[in-house]
């Protein structure tokens, strides 16, 4: 049995009724004069300033929850195993239908068991997660997963389950990350123009009647050497343009055409001057 004793310091103490030990120190008060009283089932400790009250939990953890406490010692023994059963590339939906059928184990054992499950496809959700932030267009995000030799088969599988019904950005979101690895007045020489064309080209195909996307293909197109495909996108961006941007279209086309002609000429090197000039 315990006592719950409150002193002047602010504090209330826990003391073993039949060895005197204290067992713990309870703080958080602002005023010295508190009082203090267990629940009558003895699970909860009440203190009580002028200004707070506060309700403390005095059975430890394990004690109330015992199954949960079960549950996860289950699972450290259990995990291991079901892990390594995915790892090899057995289904999820095959390892969750073995443990449900399986009559020795206890519920805290299948809970742990399905826990465990559900937390390696958790992982492939993640990884799923990271790459499309990488890539943003679902097929070069499972091009990845499939090359990638330090996967296991079983995670390589789930990643693939997941990567292949994930959904690719909408095209506004697609022409905000292309742009800046195309725009003409780019700050960065070295930006990776090949995925801005791809995000362009994606983009174009989720929305082909958006002047905007349509520019942004025309500048991938002319970053990536492309010239002439790069012209016939600005012109298709102009018909495209309302009747307010078609000025401001004509601007971009015209500018294209210029820097492609631009590239074309050769630099004019200065003659050096003759000996004895």
């Amino acid at each position: 049995s315990r006592i719950v004793t409150a002193s002047y310091d602010k504090t209330a103490r826990i003391w073993d009724a039949q060895t005197g030990a204290h067992l713990a120190t309870l703080e958080g008060h602002e005023d010295r004069d508190i009082s203090a009283a267990f629940s009558p089932d003895g699970s909860r400790i009440a203190t009580c300033s002028f200004r707070k009250g506060r309700i403390w939990d005095s059975v430890p953890y394990r004690e109330r929850f015992p199954q949960i406490e079960a549950t996860r010692k289950a699972r450290r023994i259990l995990e291991p195993e079901i892990v390594a059963r995915l790892e090899r590339g057995e289904s999820p939906l095959a390892v969750r239908q073995s443990l449900s059928a399986d009559p020795s184990l206890t519920r805290e054992q299948l809970h742990a068991g399905l826990a465990a499950v559900h937390a390696f496809e958790d992982r492939a959700r993640v990884l799923v997660h990271d790459l499309f932030r990488k890539h943003l267009l679902r097929a070069s995000m499972i091009s990845e997963l499939r090359a990638n030799p330090s996967l296991t088969p079983g995670l390589r599988a789930v990643a693939l389950r997941f990567a292949e019904v994930h959904e690719d950005p909408e095209s506004f979101q697609l022409r905000s990350k292309a742009w800046p690895l195309v725009d003409p007045d780019r700050s960065a020489e070295e930006t990776d123009v090949v995925l801005g064309l791809k995000l362009a080209r994606r983009g174009v195909e989720l929305a082909p009647d958006s002047s905007a996307i349509r520019d942004t293909l025309a500048w991938a197109l002319h970053a990536n050497g492309h010239h002439a495909e790069a012209i016939k996108a600005s012109e298709k961006a102009l018909e495209l343009a309302d009747d307010a941007s078609k000025a401001e279209y004509q601007d971009y086309l015209d500018r294209l055409i210029r820097l492609i002609e631009e590239a074309k000429t050769p630099a004019t090197l200065p003659v050096p001057a003759a000996a004895g000039d």
